[in-house]
């Protein structure tokens, strides 16, 4: 009887986790064995971490166990980051040794896109990882503990201009609960603070309507409930 056949998944993303649970379902026990590899032991789902951003979700709640995908199934998990590929040997290397394939599926994602625009690396907060939420909801309430006993109107106003680059999904989504965490959360807490006129909101977009990419009768609802938001 021939070995099982080794197949290397790299990445638990959304391609990954799903390419993991479709060999679930097709695989028979012992045909081959399976390896998920990812250098976090979470999934993490990206279309609701902007509330994570404005704390109407707690990080766990987009944050799914890998392993609650590849455990049941009988599948090998590692946490761990891919140093390296050797496509002759077969070895994906790791910072905890070499892992062998047959065959191996690379899924790792993609990293934020900034166009080369000077400024964003230094300047911007990135909404990406599980991280970048958590430090977003710091900053945003930092900026606010200093607003509230800055005395010059000027600077205060500056202080809670807050400009968000990228009117798609995340963007409007981002925005739209912004704006609720402070009229629904932070006016309570924060009575020096007029969220009339000391607070601004900005969606930039480099197209002419939001959310662009869908149809245009959804970019006039958004941008309608945006405006009823005062985005």
């Amino acid at each position: 009887m021939s070995p099982a056949k080794q197949i290397v998944v790299l990445g638990g993303g959304f391609t990954g986790l799903h390419l993991v649970r479709r060999l679930e379902g097709r695989l028979h026990r012992g045909e081959a064995s399976v390896t998920l590899i990812d250098r976090q032991n979470y999934h993490l789902f990206t279309p609701l971490l902007y509330q994570v951003c404005t704390g109407e979700l707690p990080p766990h709640a987009v944050a799914y166990p890998l392993r609650d995908a590849t455990a049941p199934a009988g599948f090998q998990f590692l946490q761990s980051e891919v140093t390296a590929i050797d496509l002759e040997r077969r070895r994906v290397g790791t910072a905890d040794g070499e892992v062998p394939y047959d065959h191996l599926v690379i899924a790792l994602g993609s990293v934020t896109n900034d166009y080369g625009i000077p400024g964003v690396r230094e300047n911007a907060l990135p909404v990406k990882w599980l991280s970048d939420a958590e430090a977003l909801k710091r900053h945003v309430l930092d900026i606010f503990e200093s607003a509230a006993i800055e005395t010059d109107i000027a600077r205060r106003h500056e202080q809670l201009t807050f400009i968000i680059v990228g009117a798609g999904p995340v963007g409007v989504e981002l925005a739209s609960s912004l704006r609720d965490l402070m009229d629904h959360t932070l006016r309570r807490i924060y009575p020096s603070i007029d969220f009339y006129s000391d607070v601004t909101i900005h969606l930039l977009d480099g197209a002419d309507r939001v959310i662009p990419a869908m149809d245009r009768r959804l970019s006039r609802i958004a941008m309608k409930r945006l405006e009823q938001q005062r985005v």
